[in-house]
């Protein structure tokens, strides 16, 4: 039986979206508007939700293991997310180019380190992994109960 690894595939393929997405931030010289942080979330609830997606499909409608593979797909693509902000700060940008870079909600101050800006940003990755992962099993729910209603099917499987 082939294994289904759509949890690493996803969480990979989210970090080169949210890679190219801060790529094109940067770009523009965008990478200190807060707002756009709206689209790095759209970018990992479509990954999230793709996961989630895959493993229904393939006949795995548990929601406890399909939650926890949207939430392992977000913390794969957060922890690639933050080990290649490491190297990109500490390896070409410089201490220095924090301050350009919206703060992460958790900052408690200004004048942060890199070690604890990217804690901060672990710590903001793995609240939405969990509010996204949930927002997408809250829909699938949804979305099966409907349709096994409809199709006379019992919701209990």
């Amino acid at each position: 039986m082939k294994k289904n690894n759509s949890e690493v595939i996803n969480g990979i393929l989210m970090f080169f979206a949210l890679a190219l997405y801060f790529f094109i931030e940067q770009l523009f010289d965008n990478q200190d508007k807060s707002y756009l942080r709206f689209f790095n979330a759209l970018i990992v609830l479509y990954f999230v939700n793709r996961t989630v997606k895959q493993k229904i499909e393939s006949g795995n409608d548990h929601f406890l293991r399909n939650f926890f593979s949207a939430v392992a797909t977000s913390l794969i693509g957060v922890a690639l997310s933050i080990i290649s902000f490491f190297v990109y700060i500490t390896a070409w940008t410089g201490v220095a180019y924090l301050s350009e870079l919206s703060m992460p909600f958790l900052s408690g101050g200004s004048q942060l380190q890199v070690h604890q800006f990217c804690l901060a940003l672990f710590i903001e990755g793995i609240a939405s992994a969990i509010i996204v992962s949930l927002v997408v099993m809250q829909y699938w729910k949804n979305t099966q109960s409907s349709g096994s209603a409809r199709s006379g099917l019992s919701a209990d499987r």
